[in-house]
This record gives structure tokens, sequence and C-alpha cells, in this order.
């Protein structure tokens, strides 16, 4: 028993002796392990900090490319040191340029001009700071070097034949579809940021009638290139095929058809997927010397142009964080007075800084006129008066008419006021959608005196012949631009559709438009300027550039056809060559701009 007990306390010695070691271990081991925690921790802490200010500078980079990029779209050059903001930090980007090229034209006659920039920022988040650099080019395009340009979806749906000469772009998508007719697209150069679709976006699977687009060559102005078109098969023309597709050979023609079943695409029936049958379809004719393609989308890598936003046509815009306005609103009187002892909420839009002619509708039916900032409306007489407008697309069904400013066109040129740079610019004060949107009426202007931008806040109204005798560089810019016959006496009344006669327009134009819905029609690229007359079997010509940039703000009546709203005319639109040279171009042309990271880097 003795021994037994000695044994039993040797034995509770040992056990009490290896609980201590096991938990001084477990201590020791614990200790260890919320070191290596607390080290980890600060390391993860450290590669925290250290991603944040990455993504910080990389952000801020992109923020001030996209500056750079509206700043030159808008004829402003970018300013030096910028403060953008990213997860609400404010982060300085120094801006400095590189260089100024006028790029070579293209064969076809089109100019760039390509800008360097350098940009470079420095970020600290917690313990980690990062230097980034960054080198981009942007190229800027005169937009009426375009024959179609468009920010929003492109839809083309015509009901007579038309021709479409010139590069068509679009910063969406593209949707292509006729009844009965004919589209012809006679460029080197048809191109979408998003797709390109053979229907219609109000209903993708209506493609029918007849797409043809003409094969690359590099000068589709030359008279000598060959000019070879391949049809953009419809929904019917795949069906007849034993094809069935949604909308026809476009983008959403994704895996391709091989007929036989051979394992290639090569074989007469088959086709290639979208993506690479375009490049196959539209490249270089046979035995053509250059390689190019008509063709390209999104997946082939095209990117959006920046181009002005509607801002620039409106008579106030609102400052930016940190800017001052020299003006406040009322929202009660809905009109703008000068800041004086209180900061200023908006300032002068770009049109209305820039004109030198300016003209301002009154509420109470009145106007004023300005010439280079001095109200000259005592001296410039009858040239510019108040007139009104029944517009059945605005006026709804009402019978309510558009007061607009009517400018006799013929006087100003031989008036002391035509303005030295070119620019008109008409708005409204306390301006509404609808009938109140105010406008101007342009009429007499078969010669202009010089190149004209006319711009107005409202719409736009062109009556008659314009810039058909020694043509000038010519343009119009509105939220509507609305052409209206050499038979346009001002007669028009709720439930009347006056006929329309055979006119000309050598004009550029940027307007807006509302957009399609899956449910209501836009009216589309042969709308986008309005008609308001019964121009059935009549022709209208129109050779400049058609440019949708904006959604419609003031100018929103639905488009509706027929009734007394308008009857088609016969389209005979071309692109004005004469736009290839910069020489040609009207004062104030915006420019499409689109910006490429070269390097980014860190020092």
């Amino acid at each position: 028993m003795k021994y037994q007990r000695r044994f039993e306390t040797d034995r509770q010695g040992l056990a009490m002796a290896a609980t201590v070691i096991t938990v001084f271990a477990t201590g020791a081991m614990v200790a260890v392990m919320m070191t290596l925690a607390s080290s980890e921790n600060r390391q993860s802490v450290v590669e925290r900090d250290d991603t944040v200010a990455e993504y910080l500078a990389e952000g801020a980079l992109d923020v001030a490319a996209s500056n750079v990029i509206g700043a030159l779209s808008s004829w402003s050059w970018p300013a030096t040191a910028m403060q953008v903001t990213i997860d609400g930090q404010q982060i300085p980007v120094q801006v400095a340029p590189t260089g100024t090229i006028l790029a070579q034209p293209e064969s076809s006659g089109i100019q760039q001009f390509l800008l360097g920039f350098g940009l470079s920022t420095e970020v600290e988040s917690g313990g980690a700071t990062r230097v980034v650099r960054r080198i981009f080019n942007a190229s800027a395009t005169p937009i009426f070097q375009f024959a179609v340009f468009y920010d929003q979806d492109l839809e083309i749906h015509p009901g007579p034949n038309m021709t479409l000469g010139g590069r068509v772009h679009s910063n969406r998508d593209i949707y292509m579809s006729t009844a009965n007719s004919t589209i012809r697209v006679d460029t080197n150069y048809l191109r979408a940021v998003g797709d390109i679709y053979r229907g219609r976006k109000t209903s993708v699977n209506s493609s029918a009638g007849t797409v043809l687009i003409r094969r690359w060559v590099e000068n589709p102005f030359d008279p000598l290139a060959p000019k070879e078109f391949v049809a953009m098969p419809s929904q019917v023309d795949l069906y007849l095929q034993g094809l069935y597709t949604p909308s026809g050979y476009d983008s959403a023609f994704k895996s391709g058809w091989d007929k036989n079943g051979d394992g290639d695409f090569g074989d007469v029936g088959d086709y290639l997927p979208f993506v690479d049958g375009a490049l196959e379809l539209w490249k270089q004719p046979s035995n053509y010397g250059s390689e190019g393609h008509t063709v390209l989308t999104g997946e082939h890598g095209i990117g959006i142009s920046k181009v002005p936003d509607i801002g620039s046509i409106q008579q106030y815009v609102p400052v930016a964080s940190g800017e001052q306005g020299g003006f406040v609103y009322n929202p009660t009187t809905k009109t703008y007075s000068p800041a004086v002892g209180v900061p200023g909420t908006h300032k002068p839009g770009m049109y209305n800084s820039l004109a030198g002619l300016k003209i301002v509708l009154k509420p109470n039916g009145t106007h004023q006129v300005f010439s280079n900032g001095a109200d000259v409306t005592g001296l410039i007489g009858s040239t510019v008066s108040v007139t009104e407008i029944y517009d059945a697309r605005e006026s709804n069904g009402q019978n309510k008419k558009v007061k607009v400013a009517s400018l006799n066109v013929a006087a100003l040129n031989t008036s002391p006021f035509w303005p030295a740079n070119g620019l008109i610019y008409c708005c409204k004060d306390g301006a509404a959608p609808g009938v109140d949107s105010g406008g101007l009426y342009l009429y007499n202007g078969q010669q202009l005196k010089a190149a004209l931008t006319c711009v107005s806040e409202g719409g736009l109204y062109i009556k008659g012949d314009y810039n058909t005798v020694a043509k000038k560089g010519a343009s119009v810019i509105a939220d509507a631009v609305n052409l209206l016959s050499n038979s346009w006496t001002g007669s028009k009344s709720p439930g009347t559709l006056p006929w329309a006669s055979e006119t000309t327009y050598n004009v550029a134009l940027i307007t807006g438009s509302l957009g399609s819905t899956s449910q209501d029609y836009s009216g589309g690229l042969e709308n986008l300027p309005r008609f308001h007359e019964n121009w059935t079997n009549k022709v209208c010509r129109l050779s400049g550039s058609l440019v949708n940039t904006w959604t419609n703000q003031l100018c929103t009546g639905k488009w509706v056809y027929g009734g007394d709203r308008y009857q088609a005319p016969r389209r005979e639109w071309t692109y004005d060559t004469a736009f290839n040279n910069m020489a040609n171009l009207p004062p104030f042309t915006p420019m499409a701009v689109e910006g490429r990271s070269v390097v980014t880097w860190e020092p």
C-alpha cells in the first residue's frame, strides 16, 4: 500500500508536470500564433492599402482622361491640373500635352487631329503610396466629316429607297431594315460601338426589304474605285435557305451555319459567325491592292467617340463642384439672374457664351437681340421679329402655336450685325417642353454672307431653299431641326396638311431624338429632320451631315406619321464631300474624340 500510494503520488506529479508543460506549450503556441496573426494582419492591411491606392490612382487617371476627351469635344483645352473624385476622395491629376499633330488625311479625305497627353497622380491610402503615370492619345475628327453620327442607337427604316454615302457611326447599336425598298450603304465606314442588327429595334424580327453594303475601298468618293455591293441577308433570306435566325445575318448570328456538317464554313450555303463573316463579306474587292473592312462593331474593337452633350445648346448649365457660376436660377419665375452677393449656381451654356449674335425670346412675346453683348434690339429692326408656327407634333392636338424668333437671313447679310465669328444663338427665358419651347425660324436663306452656324435651345425651322447660292459651310444645331418647303406659308392649322414643293438644303445638322422604345418607333434617321407638310412625290434634297447626340429636352412631341403631321418626301440626302476639307467646315464644328491609352506605369 505504501508503494502504491507513492506510485499514485508520483503519477499525479507527472500528470501535473505534463499539464503544466502542455499549458505552457499551448500558451507559447497561442502567443506565436497571435504574433503570426498580427504580422499577417499587418501585412494584409499593407497589401489592402496598396491595392486601394493602386485602384484610386488608376481610377483617377481614367476619369482625367475622360475629362480631357470631353473638353476637346467641346472646343476647350483641358486644364493642366484637375481634382477628380473617386469613392469620395479628392485626387489630384497633372495633365501635360505631349504634342499636337494634324494627321495626314485618309485617302478618302477625312482628317483627324492627333493629340498626345501625359497624366500623372500620387495617391496615399493608409500607409501605402502609389505614383502612377500614363500616356494616352486623343484622336479628334470633325463631326461633320461623318455622313451620319449617332450617340444613341441608330435606326434606319425608310419607306422609299435610301442611299447613305459617307461615314456612318453609332456609339451604340445600328438597326437597318425596310418594308419593300432598299437601303444602299455606299461607304467604306459602317461602324457601331455596340452591335449591328438586320431588323427593327421595336421588333427585331421585322427583318425585310434589301440592305446593300459596299465592299471596302480606300476612297469611296473616287468615281474610278470599284463599286461592289454585298447584301446583308434578312431573316426571310436565310429562312428560304433553311436557316432560322431572330433577325437575319447580324450581330445576333453568333454560331455560324455549317450546312453540310463537314466541320467548316467554307462550302456553298455556309455562313461564318457574323463577327468573322462581316470581315469576309465586306472586305476589299478581289484583286484590289489595299486591304480593309467596311463593317466593324464593338466586337472588332470599335470604341466610343465622345461628343458634346445637350448642355452645349442650353441657355444656362449648372456649375461643377468648386466652380464659380455667374448666375442663380429662380425656380419660381424659371429665370436666371446675375449672382450678386451669393454663390452662382449656373453659367451660360457653351454656344450662349460664344455667340456673336444672340436672340432671347421673352415669356410675354417680346424679344431682345444682342450683338457681341450689346443690346441692338432697336437697331436691327425687322431683320428679327417674333412669329408663330403651328407645329402639330408639339401641339399634340391642341390649337396652340410655338412662338419663335423669325430671322430674315437675306436682310442680315447686309446688316452691320452679321456675326463676325459666324455663330447665332437663340433661346427663350423660361422655356418648357412642347409649345413653350421657343425656337428660331430662318427664311430667305438661299445665300449666306459667310460660313454660318445657327443654334437654338428649342426648335429650329428652315423655310425654303437654304445655302443654295454660292454655297458656304453651314450648320444648324437645335433640340429639334424642322425642314419647311418653299411652299410653306405659315397657314397650317389643326387638321390641315399643306402641300410641300421641291426644296434643297445645303446644311449640316445636329439635333436630338427621343429614341424608340419597345412599343413606339421614334421615326429613325429618315425623320431626324422633322417634316410638317404633305411631301408625297416631292423631293427633299439635303447635302451635309446628320448628327444626333442627345435626347430631346424641349421638343418632346412623339413621332406620328400621317394625319396633320406630315407625309414623307422622296429623300435625296447626300454627304457634302466639301467637308473633307477642314477649311470648308461650318464655324464651331464639334469634334468626335476617341482616346486610346498608350502605356501606364509606375516610376
